[in-house]
């Protein structure tokens, strides 16, 4: 479905009939002649709550994307399917009963944007992207704490225990806007270790395994690293802590995809002196 904007903006727009949307309503997505349209809620409605999805019977608004394209017209029609990543497209949010783009919810719509599906979409309406990155932004991530054995001179040849003491695990968190809703979930995933010579050294279960002196030779850890060389030192280093965050959203009500990633980094000096001259 279309309508065609002529080049002079002088001349009149002529409306055309909008068909009602008839489609998944629990999800808050709408297909109408392969039309794909999201449900979206007023600003200054969004809120953590308790867990996914409270119940709603509110106002609530529509948007969806339109493709433009340039010929002896501008014609301006809905994207007949979910957007390419990476393309320009004009986003638009109106309520029911007007029309998408000749009536938009709000003058400043609609809005040139390129598609990017993490991403909160520009405007005042508040859609689940919104929302998700709302959730991420309540949970308040700790940059790694570093705990280095030996703690600051490390040895040519001996492993360096490499470990953080910070908080990798978090609960998950709910937030909804009107009848937009996402709750997201941090998974930690690794901490990759910068050892200021070139080399990465990525840790995973033993992350947290701090060297115990009194446990002697008794203990053991994955997450340790041995310099070849002290040539060009010391070594500006970091540890980079990586949470994979999952969402489950009103669009996506009984599973789990993968939002982005959250990643903190503290940065470390490795002072590498050779066997010799720490005898010496």
């Amino acid at each position: 479905m279309s309508f065609r904007v002529p080049r002079r903006i002088a001349l009149c727009l002529v409306l055309l009939a909008w068909p009602a949307s008839a489609g998944a309503q629990d999800t808050g997505i709408d297909v109408d002649d392969g039309v794909l349209t999201v449900e979206a809620a007023y600003p200054g409605t969004i809120d953590v709550t308790s867990g996914p999805g409270v119940p709603y019977d509110g106002p609530r608004l529509r948007c969806g994307y339109f493709a433009v394209e340039v010929g002896g017209h501008q014609v301006i029609d809905f994207v007949a399917a979910d957007p390419i990543i990476g393309e320009t497209y004009l986003w638009s949010c109106w309520e029911p009963g007007r029309h998408p783009y000749l009536e938009p919810y709000d003058p400043t719509y609609p809005i040139v944007v390129v598609h990017d599906p993490t991403a909160a979409q520009p405007g005042p309406a508040i859609t689940t992207q919104t929302v998700a990155a709302f959730a991420v932004e309540r949970i308040t991530f700790e940059a790694p704490v570093i705990a280095t054995a030996p703690a600051t001179h490390h040895v040519v040849g001996v492993p360096t225990w490499l470990a953080v003491t910070s908080q990798l695990d978090y609960d998950a968190v709910s937030a909804q806007a009107g009848p937009v809703w996402a709750t997201v979930r941090p998974v930690f995933r690794d901490v990759t270790w910068n050892l200021g010579n070139g080399d990465r050294h990525v840790c995973v279960g033993d992350a947290t395994n701090v060297w115990r002196a009194d446990r002697g030779e008794r203990q053991a850890t994955e997450c340790a690293y041995a310099f070849e060389s002290a040539d060009g030192g010391p070594f500006p280093g970091s540890a980079t802590t990586t949470w994979t965050i999952w969402q489950q959203t009103d669009r996506n009500p009984t599973g789990w995809q993968i939002w982005g990633e959250v990643t903190l980094t503290t940065d470390v000096t490795f002072a590498v002196t050779d066997l010799q001259a720490a005898i010496d």
